[in-house]
């Protein structure tokens, strides 16, 4: 019985792994795997991706969800305004963006309504989240090993959830509700939200 239980959880973790580094589709594991800590070859690859999911990942890593809610056309000219952050943290925050993509698409609530505005604010009180800490998330141990990112399976379930029900609640002085999720006074009414979470210590530095 112990076998059998061990040998399913295994599954089950290199399953997770291949979600969490499905990168959009692109050969993920080869791209962000440890084997490719060497920077050029890293730039290399991260080169090859659409900017879009770059941009989308840095802003709402930024707390500038209602950003990422202007459009591709908004956020790349805004990341592209931007300096330059490491290739790694780059690399890791894109993991961290489609490991929360593929989550919460398996919650129990219709996130076909707002998905990418659900994911951009649930990233964005993420690292609010963190920033209240004073501490940082552990973006490296991130790249090496994606895997600690189930630490957060509970978390981003909650956080997502009370995101997506406040952001698909109309909004007075709004006619639609794609007009209030691009202000950051949405932005501001999501911090203030009262979602009781606590980041596990494991994942910061």
């Amino acid at each position: 019985m112990t076998d059998i239980n061990n040998t399913d959880a295994d599954k089950l973790e290199q399953e997770n792994k291949s979600n969490w580094m499905n990168v959009h589709g692109a050969h993920a594991k080869e791209k962000f795997s440890h084997k490719l800590r060497n920077k050029v070859t890293l730039k290399s690859e991260m080169n090859k991706l659409d900017k879009k999911i770059l941009a989308k990942s840095t802003l709402a890593w930024q707390q500038k969800p209602y950003v990422v809610c202007e459009g591709a056309e908004v956020y790349v000219a805004v990341f592209d305004s931007q300096k330059a952050d490491s290739v790694e943290n780059d690399a890791a925050r894109i993991v961290l963006y489609e490991y929360i993509d593929s989550l919460i698409s398996k919650v129990d609530f219709d996130i076909n309504a707002y998905r990418t505005v659900t994911i951009a604010y649930t990233v964005a009180y993420l690292s609010y989240l963190v920033s209240n800490s004073d501490k940082s998330l552990d973006f490296n141990q991130i790249f090496d090993n994606p895997s600690v990112l189930n630490q957060l399976d509970a978390i981003v379930t909650v956080i997502s959830k009370d995101i997506h029900k406040f952001i698909s609640t109309p909004k007075e002085g709004y006619e639609y509700l794609g007009q209030w999720q691009k202000q950051q006074d949405c932005w501001n009414a999501v911090k203030a939200l009262p979602i009781d979470i606590v980041i596990p210590e494991s994942l910061l530095c």
